[in-house]
């Protein structure tokens, strides 16, 4: 990241070597790279986990490297964090929809009534990895 730029509340503990990975040029792909291997250190297995770990420190050549030898890996996590999203998104929509209009809720479908809730509830599980 470029000097005196603010990280996004998701990237508070990411270690600083994750934020160059897929170079600067690409901040789309950075973000998805980086929301999969938070999912893989949340959900993942103790070698899931593990690989989580060396993609946290790895340069983009190594970070390409690692998703092209376990692209079953990279496959799966991907779709985890992206589906675990739309379904709050859903959830949330149909809430408000049936009239409960301040009600969000967060990736782990918990019924929150405020959006600073969902992302605090979230936060939680992510330090808490439950």
């Amino acid at each position: 990241m470029a000097t005196g730029s603010t990280r996004e509340p998701d990237d508070s503990n990411l270690p600083p070597e994750i934020l160059g990975i897929t170079g600067p040029a690409n901040a789309a792909q950075r973000d998805a790279d980086i929301n999969t291997i938070a999912a893989m250190t949340q959900y993942g297995g103790s070698f899931v986990k593990q690989l989580a770990e060396l993609c946290y420190h790895a340069d983009a050549d190594h970070l390409r490297r690692i998703k092209e030898a376990f692209p079953e890996y990279w496959d799966r996590y991907t779709h985890i964090h992206a589906s675990r999203d739309q379904t709050a998104a859903v959830q949330t929509r149909v809430a408000q929809a049936a009239g409960e209009k301040d009600v969000v809720y967060c990736r782990h479908s918990h019924k929150h009534y405020s959006a600073g809730e969902a992302l605090a509830c979230d936060e939680h599980h992510r330090i808490w990895g439950s």
